[in-house]
């Protein structure tokens, strides 16, 4: 029994040791929470600093290591959170954490930024509050570039998954130069008149994969950028908002092809537009190749198919001229529901370049705006206005299968 008894001497006495002196503070399972290293979680008080400490210890650590920030309001920001990391890491929001209201507190460009790192992981049913009722107000007109909610740059092998972006000042969500990255089960929220409030941008980035997502701003449901290859977007709830859009493209001389664009099985609802692919009016030479636009529902959507190559939104874009911007390989294909407007399609293509090999399929458009239901006798009959209509401009020999209505490109 004396050996039992010097066991038991030493168990208790461990027990006593963790519980009361201070350990290390990554614990064996490598778990950095941001309140051992002195965040408060009153929602007032900057923790930004404990949150760059828990980083810098995860980041170095030997072992896989997780960045925890538990339930609790946690005013933190703006930092950049950067790689490489010397093994695989994860950032577990639990909690919520709330931006600085002055955009002043944005020395950097933006608030919560993750960079170079390789095999990265943020999880938990945490909320990003990116307080953007302080900013709304002097977006469209102060000249001001406010600050996006989170971004991820120059990542590989990297997963987003669970948490929710609300009310951002800017963008909610912008992925910048990333490698086969997957988005999933976001929940993204802003009103409906937030100005600049894209869910999430996508930009200089190859197979990039957004799903199972809840979407809801004042701008851009999901905009695809410049110089993107391979983007799958399905299982997408998109409303309201600007829809899934595709550019503006052709800005910039550095703009280069968008290519292999997958946007499929996707509800869109009351938004300015659905399926959007836009280029400016005055743009330099790129290519779109090979989209599919596939099982889209549609509810209310004012534009629900939309080419614009004559794309200029401060009507100031100087001496009109026709896009640059070649549209090659487009498929709009079971697409279905109801536009608020009459013009249900519309392929406004450039004169310069045509836009080429153009497919649509089974689609069925209906029009429920203001003058659908005007005529009080049945045996009138419809007016040209309340019958939905297409338009298209510039498109080279369109192929068009099984049922379209509206009528597309006769």
């Amino acid at each position: 029994m004396g050996v039992i008894s010097d066991l038991l001497f030493v168990v208790s006495h461990l027990f006593v040791l963790f519980a009361f002196v201070n350990v290390p503070i990554a614990s064996a399972q490598s778990i950095f929470n941001v309140k051992r290293y002195g965040a408060l979680s009153d929602g007032k008080t900057d923790s930004i600093q404990a949150f760059e400490d828990a980083w810098k210890d995860a980041c170095e650590s030997e072992e896989p290591s997780t960045v925890l920030v538990p339930e609790g309001e946690f005013l933190a920001g703006p930092y950049e959170f950067k790689g490489p990391c010397k093994r695989r890491i994860t950032f577990q929001v639990d909690g919520t954490v709330i931006a600085p209201t002055s955009p002043n507190a944005f020395t950097r460009k933006n608030w919560i930024m993750f960079s170079y790192i390789d095999e990265f992981k943020m999880s938990g049913h945490g909320i990003f509050d990116g307080m953007g009722k302080s900013t709304w107000g002097h977006n469209d007109r102060s000249g001001m570039t406010f600050p996006t909610s989170l971004q991820f740059s120059f990542m590989n092998n990297s997963i987003v998954e669970g948490i929710t972006s609300k009310n951002s000042k800017m963008f909610h969500i912008m992925i910048l130069a990333c490698i086969d990255m997957k988005v999933r089960r976001l929940k993204i929220i802003a009103p409906e008149d937030s100005p600049n409030t894209d869910g999430i941008h996508i930009a200089l980035s190859t197979n990039v994969e957004v799903t199972q997502t809840q979407i809801g701003t004042g701008d851009d449901c999901i905009s695809i950028g410049p110089t993107n290859n391979g983007i799958t977007i399905t299982d997408v709830e998109c409303g309201p908002g600007h829809g899934i859009s595709v550019g503006s493209l052709g800005k910039y001389s550095s703009d280069k092809d968008v290519s292999n664009v997958l946007v499929k099985d996707c509800k869109i609802t009351k938004t300015t537009n659905g399926v959007r692919i836009k280029t400016w009016e005055h743009s330099f030479p790129m290519t779109c190749r090979n989209f599919t636009f596939e099982n889209i529902k549609m509810v209310d959507v004012s534009n629900p198919i939309i080419i614009d190559q004559h794309y200029c939104p401060t009507h100031n874009c100087g001496q009109q001229t026709n896009s640059k911007v070649k549209i090659i390989d487009m498929k709009f294909k079971n697409i279905e529901g109801t536009s608020e407007t009459p013009l249900a399609i519309n392929l406004k293509c450039s004169e310069t370049e045509p836009c080429a090999d153009v497919h649509l399929s089974n689609i069925n458009l209906r029009y429920t705006g203001a003058n659908l239901f005007k005529l009080s006798s049945e045996a009138e009959s419809e007016s040209e206005s309340e019958t939905p209509q297409s338009a298209c401009i510039n498109v080279l020999s369109p192929i068009i299968s099984d049922n379209v209505f509206p009528k597309a490109c006769f």
